[in-house]
């Protein structure tokens, strides 16, 4: 394994790093393009965003409601997004928004449609990020209105599932992007170093 040696080791200026790690959230990389880190910010720019978007992709699905007339075609709405909603009423509380939260762009549209929802209203955006309600997806022990988790599963092709996992690993692969916007690398350093710069301390002391 390659060490560093005391004079490679150096300090990267993180600037305002609260702030990296809230651009950090909103963005995939944002943080670090900010404190000036560009190659690191791109990696996990191209790294997270596809599968985010993946994820909210995969979880969209089209919906038929009512013919207008006998014989005419019913018509088709595409619901989009809807493993990405915030649902956290007694009962039917959903573990998984609390990962996928961790990228802004599942979070914040989330909770501004939870918030209208929550009294009957019409949501936002063509329901896109709203808790998914239909009469097909009725189970007992759901919220009125809003169906379980397990009932969706079992009413909707698998890739509503496998986009839903999608959001969730974009979120905790964001944490660790956060955390790192917020204190840096981790430097891998030697005992000796170690030790040279504990007698320095002890020394200044």
């Amino acid at each position: 394994m390659q060490f560093f040696s005391l004079d490679e080791i150096r300090e990267i200026p993180l600037k305002n790093r609260w702030l990296a790690a809230f651009l950090a959230w909103l963005c995939p990389g944002l943080g670090h393009f900010y404190q000036g880190r560009t190659a690191k910010g791109a990696i996990f720019f191209f790294s997270i965003v596809p599968l985010l978007v993946a994820g909210l992709w995969m979880g969209s699905y089209w919906e038929t409601g009512r013919a207008p007339a006998e014989g005419a075609p019913a018509p088709r709405t595409l619901c989009f997004a809807k493993n990405a909603y915030c649902q956290w009423e007694p009962g039917s509380r959903r573990l998984y928004f609390i990962p996928q939260a961790l990228n802004a762009a599942v979070a914040v549209p989330a909770l501004l449609q939870a918030a209208v929802v929550r009294d009957g209203s019409t949501p936002l955006w063509n329901g896109a990020f709203a808790p998914p309600a239909s009469s097909a997806f009725s189970a007992a022990g759901s919220v009125p209105g809003r169906p379980t988790l397990n009932s969706i599963l079992f009413h909707l092709d698998s890739w509503f599932e496998m986009g839903t996992i999608f959001l969730a690993s974009a979120g905790l692969l964001n944490l660790l992007v956060i955390f790192d916007a917020l204190f840096g690398p981790a430097w891998i350093i030697p005992d000796e170093v170690k030790n040279e710069l504990l007698e320095t301390g002890a020394k200044a002391k």
